[in-house]
């Protein structure tokens, strides 16, 4: 026996009595037996409306539907319990009870699941679909049978009823709740059902799916149209206000239309609802108060006010909050495309603190939007060895000030971070972002390798603007105290600038005062290092250099020669002449310091030294060399 609304068909609870009215809409209240005939409930009284058979007591009911399933008919069903011996009927109620039994346990399990769905009538609907099935013959009560299910929690309980469950429906209501309890492994399924031929299954597979819990926690289907479609459908048709404002706050967040929330959605006493609206709608204040609720709930409320652009109330979950909501709410504000200067300092934080790359590289890509002079070397030092992460450093949307770029580049080039290959440093370079004279300020305190690094980063510089101050810095790296492969380095920066105007490359260099003036700043200051230069084996093995040697010493002039001559250290520079050519040093540069020996050999000072040493060489048949030595002889006679 039952109880049920006469207005609305209201179930009503098991400790309803008589005289209560309904606990959905307040109307009254009529008592319902099922008829052992049809299985049918019928209003209490002598016949069932539905086959007019005569209703039996409820004690009666299995003993009735047993006479049923012997042959009785429906007439004579009930004269035959009130002939037949009492201990006879107990036996055949006692039979039925072992089928009843497994249909409870199947309506228990389907009343467990409609805890967690929408729509509230499985459970009964089973009841009355297996109700009118018993008795079963005794491979179907096999079938039906079963151990009590484990005790669990309520997703493991859900799990267990889709696993064991022989009922299709039962099993396509496993999945749907264990949807709503956040197993986004059964999404699958319960997108499936989207086109099951059962309607109500249909409709609470549209409200599974569609819910923010899913939306946030798994994502909406790829297709919503046939969601949308669904929750219209039994928005027509609901057939109470709950189930109308459920499915008109899914559909206002499937279309992102604050005006499809019904009125009184906002503050709505089911927490689903109101919460649905508040997050269509915007609304701050609810938003922020769910900050403190689950982990889900969390991530849509933040997430939501990312989209709103209030950010202040995020900087607390992203100092603290779990790593999953750490990384929706960066993923978000990455997405936003917008910088967001309240939430500068919990961001570093999370890049300075997490062990996840991919979101410390999140969290500095929002960082890198116009970011703060202050947490530039912070989130240099945070990003370790990411490349990534000093490429946003270097992109123009993080619009560095010349002197947050500059620390930035000394600190990776003192900190073994700074390669000219470095994706984003040659726009910066080309776009004038780093000041060109900064490869000077860091080449003295760097090491070779990095050293090198920086001369490429010269070289864009050079391409980009010609800064004259920067030529004259590399062009006396290539003749400073530096190694070998520095020096080349450096001129093959040179040389590559020149081949831009300059087929041969050779550049502008010469053994001129006003050449030696525009880059060393005095013929002084140069003797020295080109005879540092010249006594170097390893400088002069190089082949690049051989042309830069070649072509400085072939055009010199007696005047030119009598420049160096009378700058300090022109005697060093002879000596150091005089060694190079006996030692291994290719052809055309060694024909031109011997050329410039003979011209050096004019002056009294040297005359004897260079004639002994370009004996010494005994070039024979050497046009350059019998030239030179031709030239110091004349000036001895």
């Amino acid at each position: 026996m039952r109880a049920v609304c006469e207005a609305c068909g209201a179930a009503q609870p098991l400790d309803w009595k008589a005289g209560d009215l309904c606990s959905a809409c307040g109307s009254a209240v009529r008592r319902e037996v099922r008829c052992f005939w049809c299985a049918r409930w019928s209003p209490f009284a002598k016949f069932c409306r539905s086959c007019a058979a005569e209703l039996v007591e409820e004690k009666l009911f299995g003993a009735a539907r047993m006479l049923k399933e012997a042959g009785t008919d429906r007439f004579t069903v009930p004269r035959l319990l009130r002939e037949l011996d009492p201990e006879q009927v107990e036996d055949f109620t006692r039979i039925y009870q072992r089928h009843a039994v497994a249909v409870a346990r199947h309506v228990d399990e389907a009343g467990f699941l409609e805890r967690f769905l929408v729509q509230k009538a499985w459970s009964s609907a089973l009841d009355d679909e297996l109700a009118g099935q018993l008795p079963w013959d005794d491979r179907t009560l096999a079938a039906m049978s079963g151990p009590p299910l484990p005790a669990t929690d309520d997703l493991g309980t859900a799990v267990a009823i889709g696993r064991s469950s022989p009922l299709p429906r039962t099993r396509s209501l496993a999945a749907l709740a264990r949807l709503r309890l956040d197993d986004w492994s059964a999404g699958g399924d319960a997108e499936s059902l989207l086109r099951s031929g059962d309607p109500a299954l249909r409709a609470e597979a549209a409200l599974a799916l569609s819910g923010w819990r899913v939306r946030f926690g798994r994502g909406l289907p790829d297709d919503t149209r046939e969601l949308i479609e669904a929750l219209r459908s039994l928005q027509a048709a609901a057939g109470t206000p709950l189930l109308a404002a459920v499915a008109a706050v899914r559909i206002a967040l499937l279309t992102a239309d604050p005006e499809a929330v019904p009125p009184d959605a906002v503050g709505h006493a089911d927490a689903e609802v109101a919460f649905t609206a508040a997050l269509v709608r915007g609304d701050v204040d609810r938003l922020r108060s769910a900050l403190s609720g689950d982990l889900l709930e969390r991530v849509a409320a933040g997430c939501r006010l990312v989209e709103l652009g209030v950010l202040a109330p995020l900087g607390d979950p992203l100092r603290s909050g779990p790593p999953e909501l750490q990384r929706r709410l960066v993923g978000a504000l990455v997405s936003r495309r917008a910088p967001a200067p309240s939430l500068a300092d919990a961001l570093i934080e999370v890049a300075e603190t997490t062990s996840d790359p991919d979101l410390r590289e999140r969290a500095a890509r929002a960082l890198c939007r116009k970011l703060r002079g202050d947490l530039v070397l912070r989130l240099a030092r945070a990003a370790g060895s990411d490349q990534t992460i000093f490429q946003l450093l270097l992109l123009p949307a993080a619009d560095l000030s010349p002197e947050s770029m500059s620390g930035l580049l000394a600190w990776m080039a003192g900190n073994g971070r700074f390669r000219a290959s470095q994706f984003g440093l040659e726009g910066a370079a080309q776009r004038g972002a780093i000041p060109d004279d900064l490869v000077p300020r860091l080449f003295a305190g760097s090491g070779d390798e990095t050293r090198r690094e920086l001369l490429g980063l010269a070289e864009v510089q050079l391409r980009a603007r010609n800064d004259q101050g920067l030529h004259r810095f590399v062009m006396n790296v290539v003749f400073g105290a530096r190694s070998a492969s520095t020096r080349e380095a450096a001129w093959w920066v040179l040389h590559r600038c020149y081949l831009r105007d300059d087929p041969r490359g050779e550049g502008p260099l010469r053994l001129t005062r006003d050449s030696l003036d525009r880059f060393f700043g005095s013929v002084d200051a140069f003797v020295p290092r080109l005879a540092s230069l010249l006594r170097d084996p390893a400088t002069l093995a190089i082949g690049g250099l051989c042309d830069l040697l070649a072509n400085l010493f072939r055009p010199v002039t007696a005047e030119d020669a009598a420049v160096l001559a009378a700058a300090e250290g022109a005697d060093d520079l002879v000596r150091a002449l005089l060694e190079a050519v006996r030692g291994d040093v290719w052809p055309l540069p060694g024909e031109g310091m011997v050329r410039l020996l003979g011209l050096f050999g004019t002056d009294p000072r040297w005359r004897a030294d260079v004639l002994a040493g370009l004996e010494a060489l005994g070039r024979m048949g050497n046009f350059h060399w019998e030239q030179a030595l031709r030239t110091v002889r004349l000036a001895s006679s």
